[in-house]
């Protein structure tokens, strides 16, 4: 719809009519202001003469009938007659006539004798100059309680003011005519005109202004639209060709920089912007590494198809080893590794397929042929799973795919970008070179771990995380030689909940130092129980990730800790993972575990083997313990290569001074290998299963009574009911 006000010229206009007709309101304000205040005060000098010259007259012509009352200022308050009688009232007397003709005359109005007629409290007018329209004497008429005059008169006071006369309005005078002090008997009355005449020139002034005003406003405005029209060409031309230029028109010569003024300041300032319009769009919309299209362009291309009721495919890949390529051979290497996937993608891609880059090793394809997107992903992985070579080295990449079908998987560029995500994450939880397509359950999945981190949350306000303890059995004289502190929750409506399935979305969720601190008080208390009771329990262990020994605070923690529950910190073992290592730089970390040393707690490797496993930290970190894990453990009985590979672990961490531990022990077999490599503290569902700190005792009981004879064949004599 059309806007006048869009146009500056009208706006401009506008702007200067308003200021032209503020100046004259002003002026002609003040004018009229003026006239009006001369008006009045002629009126009211005028009115003022009229009773005085009504009041001489009178006192001149008739000295015998009437005496005057005056005010201060010599202004008449009331005519008295000279000889009131009870029933005095007023009456037409020779030479009144000819007394209000002479009164009018000088006044140049009229005048008028009222009697007052007690019976209707009236007055009626008895005698009088005034004439009608047709120059005739008016007729007599009587005014009551609604006449502005009345009520004055009635109390004795005089009236001025406009009144009504013939259905028009007068200026007037009244003066109450009284019998004695008090009583009215009549009126009289004087004027000076017609208002209406007497405002004559002022109406006529403010007609006038209005009349020349609008006609000012009229030039000014038809001048002020005409000059602006002209001096705003060159602007209309600039503003025409920035639309061209938007819609995607040639580019041409922007109009209007010759000039040396603001508007040519306008034009040139254009030109500057058009000649950097393309370095802007590469910035805004390219990877500037690839050239690719970036994350901006990639979800402008999928709204658009979308937008348009288009169908397509949408295939995220993810690089394998690229955090290993550049660890190994720096940056450099790490960019060449993406240009050259870039040029593998690109050569299995057809012309309108899209490519993108959305940052780090994530490549994102944008196809409209659907029923190809399965075949083409797998191309894909078959080219990018051959060995790259690069000026550092051979490499061998390979990558996982998720893919989304549009618009059935999503009806915007976030939902499909959101769930093309979590079809790459669950191929990247399989194995290396998976390609997955997105399915509701995937969805249903992560909303399950929402759910879950919700209710971790919850459980910990609400202290449901309780701790279990499993037994560590000295072989050789059959005492504990400790527990491990183990996180268990019973939802109160879902039951018992798995730690595999609780930990891994603690860990997601950042829950993992409120549920840290929640095991750390827990077992401290538990120590501090088991102390006071004279429970020998050898030690309590405790597993830490590596994202609570990252905390800061978290010696000092593990200090107030001890501190409020009064205990030694030599009752407490610290089991860490060796990916620690990984996480923090290796002074740190040496920083850090004797810092937990000077507090008297024991520090144990856990999970040994299965993961960085560098010697070197084990040679230098303060550490206590090596515990083995379980994979080590199971069926070495029947496999003579991981006997050996046992052997040799144990042999390694005794070489190293430290305490040998073996979890999983389940089988007999099993631990008949342990004994007879001299792994004497063993942990496992064989020894004793996780219970209740309230147990522990008991189980320390049966335990010492189950082993404190070496030989498994003493062993299964002594078998007693597990507690479990």
């Amino acid at each position: 719809m059309f806007n006048p006000f869009r146009s500056i010229t009208t706006r401009m206009t506008l702007l200067l009519v308003a200021l032209v007709a503020m100046s004259i309101l002003v002026m002609a304000g003040l004018g009229y202001t003026t006239v009006d205040r001369v008006t009045e005060e002629s009126a009211k000098n005028r009115i003022d003469h009229a009773a005085r010259t009504a009041a001489a007259l009178v006192k001149a012509s008739n000295p015998h009938r009437f005496t005057i009352r005056y005010d201060n200022e010599e202004r008449p308050l009331a005519f008295q007659l000279v000889e009131p009688t009870a029933s005095s009232t007023l009456e037409l007397q020779p030479g009144d006539i000819e007394l209000l003709r002479v009164i009018a005359s000088v006044n140049e109005g009229s005048a008028n004798f009222f009697r007052f007629r007690p019976e209707t409290h009236d007055f009626e007018r008895f005698v009088s100059t005034l004439l009608d329209a047709n120059g005739a004497p008016a007729p007599n008429r009587a005014f009551g309680p609604s006449h502005p005059a009345h009520a004055a008169l009635l109390s004795g006071a005089v009236h001025v003011g406009q009144v009504p006369m013939m259905g028009r309005l007068r200026l007037a005078y009244f003066v109450p005519v009284l019998a004695d002090e008090t009583r009215v008997v009549g009126a009289m009355s004087v004027d000076i005109g017609w208002v209406d005449d007497l405002i004559a020139p002022r109406n006529a002034l403010r007609e006038a202004i209005g009349l020349w005003a609008g006609v000012l406003l009229l030039v000014v405005a038809s001048l002020g639209a005409l000059i602006q029209n002209i001096e705003l060409q060159p602007l209309r031309a600039i503003a025409r060709f920035s639309h061209r230029f938007v819609s995607g028109e040639p580019e041409r010569d922007v109009p209007g920089r010759g000039r040396g003024d603001e508007i040519g300041d306008v034009a040139k300032g254009l030109a500057r912007v058009i000649a950097l319009q393309s370095d802007l769009e590469r910035h805004a919309f390219s990877d500037p590494l690839t050239g690719l299209g970036n994350r901006t362009r990639h979800f402008a291309d999928v709204a658009a198809l979308l937008a348009e009721g288009g169908s397509g495919a949408l295939l995220m890949l993810d690089l394998d080893r690229f955090k290993e390529t550049n660890d190994a051979f720096g940056q450099g290497a790490g960019d060449e590794l993406l240009m050259r996937a870039r040029d593998i993608i690109l050569a299995e891609l057809e012309d309108g397929d899209r490519l993108a880059r959305l940052g780090g090793d994530d490549f994102m394809v944008l196809t409209r042929r659907v029923s190809e997107a399965q075949a083409l992903a797998n191309r894909l992985m078959f080219r990018l799973a051959e060995p790259i070579q690069l000026p550092q080295g051979e490499v061998h990449s390979g990558c996982c795919i998720g893919i989304v079908l549009l618009p059935e998987h999503g009806s915007s560029a976030e939902e499909a970008h959101r769930k093309v995500e979590l079809a790459l994450r669950e191929a990247k939880n399989r194995v290396r070179g998976a390609c997955v397509v997105y399915h509701e359950a995937l969805n249903e999945t992560v909303q399950s771990r929402m759910k879950l981190a919700r209710l971790l949350r919850q459980a910990l306000e609400n202290d449901e995380i309780i701790l279990h303890v499993q037994p560590q059995i000295d072989l050789r004289n059959g005492k504990l030689h400790g527990f491990e502190a183990l996180a268990r929750w019973t939802h109160p409506t879902l039951g018992p909940i798995s730690p595999g399935e609780f930990i891994p979305v603690a860990e997601a969720n950042g829950l993992i130092p409120a549920l840290g601190q929640r095991v750390l008080d827990q077992a401290c208390a538990i120590a501090r129980q088991w102390r006071d009771a004279n429970f020998q329990f050898g030690r309590l262990s405790i597993n830490v990730s590596p994202i609570e020994l990252g905390q800061p605070n978290y010696v000092t923690q593990l200090r107030e800790a001890l501190a409020r529950h009064n205990i030694d910190g030599s009752l407490l073992c610290l089991e860490v993972t060796e990916s620690v290592f990984l996480k923090q730089d290796e002074a740190d970390v040496t920083t850090l575990f004797r810092a937990l040393r000077e507090l008297g707690l024991r520090l144990s490797l856990d999970d040994f083997g299965t993961g960085y496993s560098s010697l070197e930290y084990l040679n230098r970190l303060p550490l206590d313990e090596l515990k083995v894990d379980r994979a080590f453990v199971q069926a070495v009985n029947a496999d003579p290569r991981k006997r050996n590979l046992l052997a040799g672990i144990v042999a390694l961490g005794k070489g190293l001074g430290l305490e040998i531990v073996a979890e999983g022990a389940e089988t007999e077999p099993e631990l008949a290998v342990l004994r007879e490599l001299e792994c004497v503290v063993v942990q496992g569902f064989l020894i004793g299963r996780p219970v209740l700190p309230l147990m522990a005792p008991v189980e320390g009981e049966r335990l010492h009574g189950l082993y404190r004879l070496a030989p498994a064949t003493s062993r299964k004599q002594l078998t007693k009911p597990r507690v479990a």
